[in-house]
Formats: structure tokens, C-alpha cells, sequence
């Protein structure tokens, strides 16, 4: 099952629309080196009446980023088509840097081709991402410094 929180639609231009959702198959935080790796199981779903396609996702914000490769699992394979009107499911890993001692919530966007090969950076806000980031911060988030 798949449910899309419309109340956080990513919009640039007419017929380019993004909605993202937090997936159903598990994700959570697990301690990698000096960081905290956050897994996030995402849904995609392009409501626009155009052909996408993500080309990258940018992640900002202090000790925050995206992780290349999140607990040996294959990278983020973009660029990932976004049909009209169809979900598509992407796992992707955000790393909070442990020695950075306040790391507020990320800014996450997506970098989107059109069907006429513009480009198209779109903010989005990933449900209960707070909550999921917040669980990074916590004892046990970040691996033990000995």
C-alpha cells in the first residue's frame, strides 16, 4: 500500500509536479564510522501531466548530506524515470555528521528534467522527516567515541 501526503507537493512550473512520501518498507538510524545513517524508504509520485526525470537529490544543512552508498546497499540509481501519475519507490540514506553538534532539520530538493529538457529544482517536505532525523540526535544515533 501506498498513501502520498498531499499536503507537501513540490511545484515548479505547470505540469511539474512532485509529491514524496515516506515509504511503508522499513527504514530507521544506524550508527556508520562517525556518522549516524538515516535510511529513508521514499515514494515518488509524479502528479504533472509531463514525463520527469529525477536527476539528483540535494541535501543541505550543518552535518547533514546524502549518503552514496547507505549500509552497502547500491546507490541511488539516477537518473530514475517519473512517469505521470505513477509512484515510484527509492530507498536513499542521509548521513548526520556526529561532530557537528546541532544539526537542524536537512533541506531536501530534486533536481527534475522536463520532457522538453529544462530543469527544475524542487524543495520538497518529507513527512515525519523531524521525527526520523530527531532519532539521529538521540544516544545510540551516533556510533560510541572511546
Amino acid at each position: 500500500m501506498r498513501t502520498i501526503d498531499a499536503r507537501h507537493p513540490a511545484v515548479a512550473a505547470e505540469g511539474v509536479n512532485v509529491q514524496v512520501s515516506l515509504g511503508s518498507t522499513p527504514g530507521g538510524v544506524f550508527p556508520s564510522g562517525r556518522k549516524a545513517l538515516v535510511m529513508l524508504p521514499l515514494v515518488f509520485l509524479n502528479t504533472g501531466t509531463r514525463a520527469l526525470t529525477l536527476s539528483a537529490i540535494h541535501v543541505q544543512g550543518p552535518g547533514a548530506a546524502l549518503a552514496t552508498n547507505p549500509l552497502g546497499a547500491p546507490t541511488v540509481q539516477l537518473p530514475t524515470p517519473l512517469p505521470p501519475r505513477q509512484f515510484v519507490d527509492i530507498v536513499i540514506g542521509l548521513s548526520a555528521d556526529c561532530t557537528v553538534i546541532v544539526k537542524p532539520l536537512p533541506q531536501i530538493s530534486l533536481v527534475v528534467v522536463d520532457d522538453q529538457h529544462r530543469t527544475h529544482e524542487l524543495a520538497v517536505q518529507i513527512p515525519d522527516l523531524d521525527a526520523i532525523w530527531g532519532q539521529a540526535l538521540l544516544p545510540g544515533g551516533c556510533p560510541s567515541q572511546t
